[in-house]
């Protein structure tokens, strides 16, 4: 099992991809604290949590998208069909970065080394209980979309 520590990390990744290019990175490396991560002012009287995809994954994992995706027809090079470096081009995302690494599987081998292992349920659940603990239990209400439990890892 890992350490809460490590899931804040894990998670980081995630809530840093809109912040700065050094913020992400720093994510993505992992060396983000969970103070660092709910270090912003809050607004309001309710917190929503909203989770979506986690796809069952259990347990971090080393996850290597797909290098090839066809879509059929007018679909064929266009969203949700692109991978590689048309996927990063197409979203305009540099090579080498987090949202590279978690998207494509350009430079797998050497990101994968960079910035590690992605996901964990367990990982989630620290950081949900933590922001519920801050917040108030009866102030956050977790939003789950759905794809959850449609696989399991190891």
């Amino acid at each position: 099992m890992r350490s809460r520590r490590e899931f804040i990390q894990l998670a980081s990744v995630s809530a840093m991809l809109l912040a700065a290019k050094s913020w992400s990175s720093v994510a993505a490396k992992q060396k983000l604290s969970i103070e660092d991560l709910l270090d912003f002012d809050t607004k309001g009287q309710v917190t929503l949590l909203h989770l979506t995809d986690l796809h069952g994954q259990l347990k971090p994992i080393y996850f290597r998208p797909p290098s090839e995706n066809f879509g059929v027809g007018k679909y064929e090079g266009i969203p949700p069909h692109l991978v590689g470096e048309a996927f990063l081009k197409h979203f305009n995302i540099s090579p080498g970065t987090p949202l590279a690494y978690a998207h494509t599987m350009v430079d797998y081998v050497p990101l994968a080394m960079e910035y590690g292992k992605l996901g964990g349920l367990d990982h989630t659940a620290t950081l949900i209980n933590k922001i519920r603990s801050d917040r108030g239990e009866d102030k956050v209400l977790l939003l789950d979309g759905g794809d959850t439990w449609s696989s399991t890892s190891k």
